[in-house]
């Protein structure tokens, strides 16, 4: 169990976060809009920064996860949130050159590059787990409900101030929210300095839970990675589909949108209230969680693959609205608890990198989204049965490695015995 002072910590570390992902929605909510309205890019200029800026953030990732592992990660992300806090500032400032401006995005890219996965890892030490505890989920959830929070609300401030006032007021709200989040986390680093860490000692792991360790490491970043590539076609394919097969299918795709970070957020705070209740986690609970996800995940893309039909029926709006509350329930929790799942079985001294490298590959896994979007403009909703396959693998691969952990967990209990 956490005591007073981690939970302090991790307090302030969340609340650091959710003020982070604010001043980084604010700006890039308008972000398109800034670069083709002041600096006058073309929309294709502007997309291609666009990806430019996310690439920085991706390899950044990589690169400062890794070297976390190596020198004083306090210290690290420190550096990198001042230094955010300070480009921050920088924007509220008239460009010199676009050349320029350009720069100070890419470095504002890299900053946050350096802190993200260096804070998963602050954020799962904390729980101090050994051997196979199951304490640090309720944690994740509630980081990944302070990130949800940032960019459910982010979008309409911003988009109001610069509506109102202006983009450079946009910029002010971005420098406030990461000054605000840049002293929280000089709070939590005075906390966690103090706390006597397990993941701190840098210490190998046990011996004798290393083979499952990395058994779950292993699998759970390639399900992962199958199971995202489909998650992540909410964003596309399926408002392609909604708005040929469901009625009123454009103003719905609207709606949904705009209540998609809402139902987010009562997933996660729902999640994570039942996770926080339980007295006792274990993989077993955590794999059948994956499980009954990608199963019922399939089963909706198969109904709608047969329920697209150009002569039919269009679908009702009410029930493509339960069939997407669905799909948002399990990309929330499979989500979750892959990246927990990532930090738990990773290498204690190398907790930074597999987070780095987590993050860089589901970042490059984005890419698919134009894959399916572009496969569904030849075949229509077929293309769901192949994304229903792709759920039906990894749940068959979360047996596999249910199986292959029991085995190994009672090779464990034979050697303490």
């Amino acid at each position: 169990m956490v005591n007073k002072e981690q939970k302090t910590a991790l307090s302030f570390l969340i609340i650091s976060k959710a003020f982070e992902r604010l001043a980084f929605y604010s700006i890039f909510a308008i972000f398109i809009f800034y670069l083709t309205d002041n600096l006058k890019m073309s929309i294709d200029e502007a997309g291609g920064f666009y990806s430019t800026f996310y690439l920085s953030v991706g390899v950044s990732t990589l690169l400062f996860g890794f070297l976390g592992d190596f020198i004083n990660r306090q210290k690290l992300v420190k550096i990198g949130m001042l230094l955010m806090t300070v480009f921050y500032l920088v924007l509220i400032f008239p460009p010199v050159s676009l050349f320029i401006q350009q720069a100070v995005f890419i470095a504002l890219g890299i900053c946050i590059g350096m802190t993200v996965p260096n804070t998963i890892v602050f954020l799962g030490n904390i729980y101090n787990e050994r051997k196979m505890q199951i304490l640090g989920l309720s944690g994740f959830i509630f980081f990944s409900l302070a990130i949800e929070f940032g960019a459910f609300i982010a979008p309409a401030l911003s988009n109001a101030f610069r509506e109102v006032i202006g983009y450079n007021s946009v910029f002010v709200l971005a420098f406030i929210f990461a000054l605000i989040s840049f002293v929280l986390y000089l709070f939590f680093d005075k906390k966690y300095s103090k706390l006597k860490l397990f993941a701190e000692q840098r210490k190998k792991t046990e011996p004798k839970f290393k083979n499952l360790n990395i058994t779950i490491l292993v699998s759970i970043l390639v399900i992962g990675v199958i199971l995202k590539m489909v998650l992540y076609q909410k964003d596309l394919s399926l408002n392609n589909y909604i708005r040929d097969f469901v009625a009123n299918g454009h103003d719905l795709v609207s709606r949904l949108q705009n209540i998609d970070k809402r139902f987010s957020l009562l997933i996660l705070i729902f999640f994570g209230i039942v996770i926080a209740k339980l007295k006792k986690l274990n993989w077993d609970i955590l794999f059948k969680l994956i499980f009954i996800g990608s199963i019922i995940s399939a089963i909706v893309y198969i109904f709608m693959a047969f329920n697209g039909n150009e002569a039919g029926e269009k679908m009702n709006s009410a029930l493509m609205i339960g069939l997407y509350t669905i799909l948002l329930l399990f990309e929330a929790i499979i989500s979750v608890i892959i990246f927990y799942a990532i930090y738990r079985a990773s290498p204690i001294r190398y907790k930074g990198l597999f987070q780095g490298l987590t993050l860089f590959i589901f970042f490059m896994t984005n890419k698919f989204l134009f894959v399916g979007s572009t496969i569904y403009e030849h075949v229509g909703s077929v293309t769901f049965i192949g994304f229903s396959l792709f759920f039906i693998l990894g749940a068959v691969l979360i047996l596999v490695l249910m199986k292959a952990v029991e085995s190994k967990k009672k090779k464990l209990i034979e050697i303490e015995n």
